[in-house]
């Protein structure tokens, strides 16, 4: 018995309710025959059984072998694809009609109660609805049979299931109505009515157990299969669905949702070895250090026995090659050359791959792309991805496999895109360092030949100027004899020329060896004093252009450690601008203090002077620049003093700030650390 259980269980779900359905045919049956028995038995209500619930059973047992008949006619002509069967289903049709019409009138007798007339009328009117829904799909089915077309036969039991059941609806009235008549002449059959209770309560028995069977054939695995789902929601990639358990429906879900599981875990595992050899990529700084690690990586993963990369250059040929494969196998032969350019072209031109089950089947037999592959007698299974950037191809990922024909699945190929791009990326980003080193390296030799020219040059200037100086100092003097007025204006004015290109030579010499980090940053100096002097050393130049100067001494943080020469230079150059550019009559305040929030050193010079136009001021620092309100006739200069203050700011760790407004004046303002290691910080110009 438990054997047959479990075969019943494990048939298909339709099977089964063909069981159930038979079940209930019989039972139907064995309670019409008892039916029938009883009425046979009973004397009082003969009339009313034979003229009435008799023939209405009757027909009603019409309309059920008709509704046969014609559901076999249907059969037959979708299983054939024949219109043959329609005068077959014709006269059910017929028949069905007027063994209804026979029930109504019959169940509409006056001998009959109000309320079982009532009740067979709203019976009669439901199985009434699906013989109608029947027919209509028969009319239908049988248009697609003639016109060839295909006809759902799953429709055609669905809607004679309802049917059925309708009309069990109505009989099991009737067996109620003339089970009541049989009541009344219980004295007379009681074995008979004892024979129908234990029929009927038997197949309901049975029935119920086959019904109880056929859920938990469904019930029980799908449960199972819900747990599985559950646990792999849960993280557990390895829970798989029992596949033996359950009818054929439910067995072939399983295995297919199994098959899926396990799609799903290699795809997550071949993602997690996608971003290992990414990161690993990245973490090389040498294109043939990334190939290896690549051909490294992805063979184990991917269960082949060879992979080969092959980078060509923009006319197609290898430039290199490097490969990996299972110990035991040769190396790839190198003649591959001629292939790889083309094949790394066609690809990526058309955003595609190569992915061949088996090289030797007659479909791929003479494909050139393959062509160095199928002669090696360990290669079957081939893929061949393109690595490329933009629109410019790099070359090819050959993955190869001996073992037999092989159909690469989709994740399988997108590691090994995957992998092409990140090898790609690293390509160009190997490539960009190189050409960066090398233009790095062009700038710094250009850089050097700048500083050793602007060196050379100067330092031959200073000599040729040194004696037109004191040629010139000799011929004023009147040491060559007596000059005329106007050979003195002359000589004045050479002097001063003189003057601006030594001027101009010392600023060169001062801004390449503040560029050249040249600044001998060794040295305690005390800032207040080279204020102090630069101040005294400009107060004639002041005095000269009717500014005052005013210095003010606050309190001393400490030294700075640097170059004494270059700040004395820094400070003189802000100094001195704001003397040149003060109109006479204006003022030039200059101090020296110590910021207690930072420990700073801090020198300020503002003066009330032309001021600096707005759109000027993020320009101040660079070399040559010189203001728009600045007329180089009356105010000469070179453009180079605040280039040189930042300069020497920067070199000593120092902050450099402008504050300005055109008309009003100028703050600048210097800012070094005492004391403390050297460190270049941002200048800035601000606008009030």
């Amino acid at each position: 018995m438990n054997r047959s259980s479990g075969l019943l269980s494990r048939r298909p779900v339709r099977w089964q309710l063909r069981v159930l359905v038979t079940a209930v045919c019989v039972f139907m049956l064995l309670a019409c025959g008892a039916t029938v028995y009883s009425l046979l038995a009973q004397s009082a209500t003969v009339t009313q059984l034979t003229t009435v619930i008799g023939p209405a059973r009757d027909a009603s047992a019409t309309v059920l072998q008709a509704m046969t008949d014609a559901d076999n006619a249907l059969a037959t002509a979708q299983a054939t694809r024949s219109a043959a069967p329609a005068e077959r289903l014709a006269a059910a049709r017929e028949r069905v009609g007027e063994a209804r019409r026979v029930a109504r009138d019959l169940l509409a007798h006056p001998s009959l109660g109000e309320r079982d007339r009532e009740a067979y009328r709203r019976l009669q009117d439901e199985r009434d609805r699906a013989l109608t829904a029947w027919w209509d799909y028969a009319d239908d089915a049988f248009a697609r049979v003639a016109a060839g077309l295909p006809v759902d036969a799953t429709t055609r039991e669905v809607l004679l299931d309802r049917f059925r059941a309708e009309h069990i609806a109505l009989t099991d009235k009737l067996v109620a109505n003339r089970d009541a008549l049989r009541t009344a002449t219980r004295e007379l059959v009681p074995d008979a009515t004892l024979v129908t209770l234990g029929a009927t309560g038997l197949v309901l028995v049975g029935v119920m157990l086959v019904a109880r069977r056929t859920a938990r054939s469904l019930t029980v695995p799908i449960a199972g299969l819900r747990s599985v789902v559950q646990r792999i929601e849960a993280g557990d990639l390895s829970a798989r669905a029992d596949a033996g358990a359950g009818a054929r429906e439910v067995r072939d879900l399983a295995a297919a949702f199994n098959t899926l599981a396990a799609d799903q875990a290699e795809t997550l595992r071949l993602h997690e070895v996608a971003l290992e050899v990414e990161l690993t990529v990245r973490a090389v700084s040498t294109v043939r250090e990334a190939i290896e690690a690549v051909c490294a990586s992805i063979g184990p993963p991917l269960a082949a026995d060879r992979v080969v990369i092959s980078l060509v250059d923009p006319s197609g040929e290898i430039v290199r090659s490097t490969q990996w494969h299972v110990e035991g196998l040769p190396d790839f032969p190198p003649d591959v050359s001629p292939y790889a350019g083309p094949v790394a072209e066609e690809l990526w031109r058309r955003s595609t791959y190569l992915a061949v089950a088996d090289v030797r089947a007659e479909g791929v037999k003479h494909d050139p792309r393959i062509a160095p592959f199928r002669r090696e007698a360990d290669t079957r299974g081939l893929l061949v991805v393109p690595i490329g950037l933009a629109e410019r191809p790099l070359g090819t990922i050959a993955v190869s496999d001996g073992t037999g024909p092989r159909a690469w699945r989709s994740a399988q190929i997108a590691l090994v895109h995957h992998v092409a791009a990140a090898l790609a990326h690293a390509i160009a980003e190997v490539d960009y360092r190189e050409h960066q080193a090398q233009h790095v390296a062009r700038l710094e030799r250009l850089d050097r030949q700048k500083d050793d020219f602007l060196s050379t040059v100067s330092h031959e200037l200073r000599t040729p100027l040194a004696s037109i100086s004191g040629y010139l100092e000799l011929l004023l003097d009147g040491d060559a004899g007596e000059v005329t007025p106007e050979q003195r204006h002359m000589l004045q004015v050479m002097e001063r020329n003189g003057v601006r290109l030594r001027a101009l030579v010392e600023d060169l010499l001062a801004m390449n060896r503040a560029e050249s980090s040249h600044v001998r940053a060794d040295t305690a100096v005390e800032l207040a004093g080279v204020v102090g002097a630069t101040v005294e050393e400009l107060r004639p130049l002041a005095e000269k252009n009717g500014v005052g100067l005013e210095l003010s001494l606050g309190t001393d943080p400490g030294p700075v450690l640097g170059d004494r020469e270059d700040l004395q230079r820094a400070v003189g150059n802000i100094v001195s601008n704001a003397v040149k550019f003060t109109p006479r009559g204006g003022q030039v305040r200059v101090s020296h203090t110590g910021d207690p929030a930072t420990g700073e050193v801090v020198v300020t010079c503002s003066d009330t002077g032309i001021g600096i136009p707005r759109a000027d001021l993020p320009h101040l620092t660079t070399q040559f620049f010189r203001a728009g309100n600045v007329a180089g006739d009356v105010v000469p200069g070179t453009g180079l003093g605040l280039a040189i203050v930042k300069a020497v700011v920067d070199a000593h760790g120092g902050q450099l700030t402008v504050d300005s407004t055109e008309g009003r004046g100028t703050v600048v303002t210097l800012r070094f650390p005492t004391l403390a290691p050297v460190t270049a910080r941002s200048s800035e110009v601000h606008t009030p």
